[in-house]
Parts: C-alpha cells; structure tokens; sequence
C-alpha cells in the first residue's frame, strides 16, 4: 500500500469523525480512535513528548460556562495543556509546583 493511500484514508477517517488527528509539539501528525471513545484532554512534556491523557468533569463544566457567557454552544474542543513531565523536571532538578510556576 503506498503512502498517498494511506494519507487519504486517514483524511477520510478523520473527515467521517471516526479519527481525530492531533498536532503535538514534536510529535507530527498522530491519530486517535474517535468512535465510541469517550472525551479527554492532554497534558504534554514540551520536553520528551511524553502524553497523558485526562478528564476532569470540573473543567469541562467550566468550560460550557465560559461558552455560555460568551453565546456560544460548543459542539467539540481540544485542551492541551504544555509542561514538564515529573522525570523531565527531576533530570532538570526543577520542584515540583502545584502553581504552576515552576
């Protein structure tokens, strides 16, 4: 199979909602299953490219407020949140911060 295939399929995918594509630093294009999967967000290491995957019902609702105010009805969003990993900051003997500023 060649490669042109291969991109068109995955666009295809990705235009049916079956595929949700992603554009992490450092990490090119990368797909995720999109059908019956349920909503996540990322945290990401803007070092090793390290990425986790979370939920939180306290952000999402947060978020549908925020819309809310501002008229909007959301149909879909991406939260990807950019730092250090705990080994990435351990090597860089950065401590650990729960403010975020470090």
């Amino acid at each position: 199979m060649g490669a042109a295939t291969i991109y068109r399929t995955l666009r295809l995918l990705e235009e049916s909602r079956l595929a949700i594509v992603h554009h992490f630093p450092g990490k090119g294009a990368l797909y995720e299953v999109a059908f019956d999967r349920d909503h996540h967000d990322h945290l990401i290491c803007e070092l090793c490219g390290r990425i986790i995957e979370f939920t939180d019902d306290e952000i999402e609702q947060i978020q549908l407020d925020v819309a809310r105010q501002h008229g909007f009805v959301l149909h879909t969003h991406r939260h990807e949140l950019l730092g250090r990993c705990p080994e990435c900051r351990a090597v860089d003997g950065i401590p650990s911060a729960r403010n975020g500023s470090g």
